[in-house]
């Protein structure tokens, strides 16, 4: 089926098939997201979302004359492309006009809504074929996004180059999915007081033949444009919980190792989460929930609180912790801390790094969210302790777990396992751990 049931547009497969059947020649395509579309949906229901999605169909159509095809690919993404219109100034020009179009209110159940469109461009030249030209469009698309609402963003030779590379590092990293190239590490959160070692954050790494091991803020930008961060949280998790099951059995009558593993926004956003953990604990022999705990930033909690705050309840509802990543990084209201099922914070590490500033105010917001977790009977991490001055000044502050380099830098499972049965604490007051290597 070549044909958008809901808008009786083409649909991604027929657009594809077009660009495919293109000899060289002249083309341009314009990838279209809607900036409001999710709030609308939202707030007046999928049906009014579907009629607003038809008549977006229907104005890019009478905009775009009959030179140009008009798709919808997905969700709130449309295309139009022309296979006869070869000129940039010509597409940024009807991008502009789409944009126009668009900003303009639509009649939804008897009320006005208002959407908006973002918009990247492609166009053939000597350096891009028909095929490359909804990668190219998608990229300029990402750039669009990061500005104000309404941006047009036409590929230059620049940014084809860079839309390439990424096409080539989407490519390499499903490889590495397939292939097995990534690698789970362990970062250990250590008792302030004891310096037991309490827990561990699992973290991604990608160990790319010829590169090494690659950090994840150069490919989990990626991975989630990309619909590869499902498949790769997935994939943490069940490694993390294998694990965990194996640190059980080496301390059986010893005090449980935690265990945080990290979820995306977009895997929040599209899965049904808390039917996965459930799953993936069934799957190492019934793990305690209680045992682990899943870990979100803070900026995901700002995106759309209402939905996220039902999936977080219904995640609480396994017997899992929920924690706050980088909390202080970003502008929560602290009022999402009772909103929210929150279990745990984690104190950002610049807010860490500035407890021994040297002036009076250094500290005083770490201070603060010590001390209202504490009011909130919420657990209390600090991230980043890098040295003993900072461990101590937590320690009067009264948060009882850190964890950075002062202690350790990620490791591997193994290293992990030497430390669970070897149950030596770390060294909390010497700026220099012996485990930091």
């Amino acid at each position: 089926m070549r044909e958008d049931p809901l808008t009786g547009l083409p649909n991604r497969r027929a657009i594809e098939t077009l660009m495919a059947d293109l000899d060289r020649g002249p083309a341009a395509l314009l990838l279209v997201d809607l900036d409001r579309f999710k709030a609308v949906n939202d707030t007046l229901g999928h049906p009014a979302g579907d009629e607003l999605l038809r008549i977006v169909g229907r104005r890019m159509t009478d905009t775009a004359g009959p030179d140009w095809t008009v798709a919808r690919l997905a969700g709130d993404e449309f295309v139009v492309v022309s296979t006869l219109v070869g000129d940039a100034a010509a597409a940024e020009d009807l991008a502009d006009r789409v944009v126009e179009s668009l900003s303009r209110p639509i009649l939804l159940a008897g009320r006005e809504a208002w959407v908006g469109a973002s918009i990247g461009v492609a166009v053939t030249g000597d350096d891009l074929e028909p095929t490359e030209l909804l990668d190219v469009a998608d990229f300029a698309l990402r750039s669009a996004k990061q500005g104000t609402k309404g941006e047009v963003i036409v590929a230059d030779a620049e940014l084809r180059g860079r839309a390439r590379d990424q096409v080539d590092l989407e490519a390499a990293l499903r490889r590495a999915l397939d292939e097995g190239e990534l690698r789970t590490l362990y970062q250990p959160k250590v008792d302030l007081m004891t310096g037991a070692m309490v827990g561990v954050e699992a973290l991604v790494r990608w160990e790319r033949p010829g590169v090494g091991l690659v950090p994840p803020s150069e490919f989990i930008e990626l991975a989630e444009s990309s619909g590869l961060i499902a498949r790769i949280d997935s994939w943490v998790l069940a490694t993390a919980l294998c694990d965990l099951r194996r640190w059980n059995g080496l301390r059986p009558h010893g005090p449980r190792l935690l265990l945080s593993t990290n979820m995306s926004a977009w895997q929040l956003a599209r899965i049904d989460v808390d039917t996965e953990v459930r799953r993936a604990l069934a799957m190492e022999g019934g793990l305690d929930p209680a045992q682990l705990t899943i870990e979100l930033t803070e900026t995901l909690l700002v995106e759309d609180p209402e939905i996220v705050a039902r999936r977080l309840r219904k995640l609480r509802e396994t017997g899992v912790g929920v924690s706050i990543d980088d909390f202080g990084a970003g502008f929560t209201s602290i009022s999402y801390l009772r909103r929210f099922p929150v279990s745990e914070v984690k104190v950002d590490c610049g807010l860490v790094w500035e407890l021994t500033g040297g002036t009076e105010d250094d500290g005083s917001f770490a201070a603060a969210v010590i001390a209202l977790s504490h009011a909130l009977a919420i657990d209390v991490v600090a991230e980043g302790v890098e040295t003993a001055a900072q461990a101590a000044t937590l320690r009067r502050l009264g948060c009882r777990v850190g964890q950075g380099y002062l202690f350790a830098r990620p490791l591997p499972a193994t290293e992990i396992d030497a430390l669970v049965v070897a149950e030596t604490p770390f060294d909390v007051t010497s700026y220099r751990s012996a485990r930091q290597g």
